[in-house]
């Protein structure tokens, strides 16, 4: 059983404390089935509903777990839903973003062997293309970037896609112990920031990157 939640918090402080209002609701829904199911990324889409990614063994055969889209309307309710596999044991879906053709950019992951997958779907959930990547273990963000192509990380990985799905560039970030990046947006300089931890035995750092255009 599962739960998307869509609220409004207020967040007061007051020296070292932290006072929260009341939750103002606008909708609940509950998204059920039999086994487990999870959303990992869930975005706005331009006709105001939501877009989410993640996994399902509900509408799996098996023991399988596949990757999961589901379409909602700005009332939650679901338009279209999706389940999409590799002729893997295991699938997840980790990022997904509107694209500027109404379609949708989908980055997550496949077992057997384990790879990154990403999906290209038009605005009804097809696929129009798909590839896996040898350079990266998952995708933790996609986005879609000025040219069309796609800029996607992983844990110490940054990716350029062009709009066929081919790798452009690979860059891996070195000289850093346990590295994980978690956000990336392109600048108005074309180039990208970039966000994410490293850590040691000892704690956890965060990290911030910023690249030109290569």
């Amino acid at each position: 059983m599962k739960t998307i939640v869509v609220v409004i918090l207020v967040l007061l402080t007051f020296g070292t404390f932290v006072y929260a209002s009341p939750i103002s609701q606008q909708w609940i829904k509950i998204y059920e089935g039999p086994e487990n199911d999870s959303f990992n990324c869930i975005q706005q889409t331009m006709d105001g509903g939501y877009i989410a990614t993640g996994h399902t063994r509900s509408f799996a055969p098996g023991l399988s777990i596949y990757l999961w889209v589901l379409k909602f309307d700005a009332n939650g309710h679901v338009s279209w839903q999706k389940t999409y596999h590799h002729g893997s044991f295991i699938n997840d879906g980790y990022t997904i973003q509107q694209t500027s053709d109404g379609g949708y950019i989908l980055g997550g992951f496949t077992s057997m062997p384990g790879k990154s997958w990403m999906l290209k779907l038009d605005s009804n959930g097809d696929i129009v293309w798909q590839k896996t990547y040898d350079e990266i273990i998952q995708f933790n963000v996609i986005q879609q970037i000025a040219n069309g192509g796609y800029i996607a990380i992983g844990p110490g990985n940054v990716l350029k896609i062009d709009t066929d799905g081919n790798v452009a560039w690979h860059k891996i970030i070195r000289g850093l112990e346990h590295l994980s990046l978690t956000g990336i947006q392109q600048t108005s300089e074309e180039g990208y920031i970039i966000s994410g931890y490293h850590y040691t035995s000892a704690d956890y750092d965060i990290l911030v990157l910023e690249l030109d255009s290569n």
